[in-house]
């Protein structure tokens, strides 16, 4: 905390948020760690470690990088937790009847911009990085539906597979300025 301190030349305040001008709290440096942790060019150049070791935190440069990265780190995981707030891009099921349809693996595809789980069901416009994005080795919005093979799918479950579909473009978005705000390649990677 105290080095936290030194280097943003915010005070502690040893509960939830600070106002970014003058304080920080336990809450801005779990969400400032939350967007180090989806920083594209973190995850490259620490890649060996992370497999092996724990994850290495960096101290930030100043208190204006912090609280930026504070802020996406706050946007990610309410983008993760599917919370409403984060949910300005809902992706809508297209060519989806009216009644539930049964998801059948052999039609789960990304085809010209849409996801597929049935002949008649589909969602889209999906741009291919969304499709191919990754977590752990696995392709959520592949397994998501994978798993549901066989079973009906409700109006409820494919408005969730639609917000899922929006987290994993906002997740996408958010790397990418977080990516623009930490520049690992420009400084000095102390670590706690």
């Amino acid at each position: 905390i105290e080095g936290f301190g030194r280097r943003t030349g915010l005070d502690w305040q040893p509960a939830g948020v600070g106002d970014g001008l003058r304080t920080f709290g336990p809450d801005d440096v779990l969400h400032y760690v939350y967007a180090l942790f989806h920083c594209p060019t973190y995850r490259v150049r620490f890649a060996e470690p992370l497999r092996t070791n724990f994850p290495r935190i960096l101290w930030p440069t100043g208190g204006e990088m912090f609280t930026a990265l504070a802020a996406l780190g706050r946007q990610l995981a309410d983008c993760h937790l599917l919370r409403p707030e984060a949910d300005g891009q809902r992706i809508e099921p297209r060519e989806f009847p009216d009644e539930p349809v049964v998801i059948r693996r052999q039609a789960i595809r990304y085809e010209r911009g849409r996801i597929w789980c049935a002949p008649n069901a589909s969602w889209g416009p999906v741009a291919e990085e969304v499709w191919q994005f990754q977590v752990g080795g696995y392709q959520p919005c592949r397994k998501w539906l994978a798993d549901r093979a066989g079973r009906l799918l409700t109006a409820e479950a494919a408005e969730h597979y639609g917000r899922m579909l929006a987290s994993i473009r906002t997740t996408l978005d958010l790397q990418a300025t977080v990516e623009q705000n930490f520049n690992l390649d420009s400084r000095r990677s102390c670590s706690l």
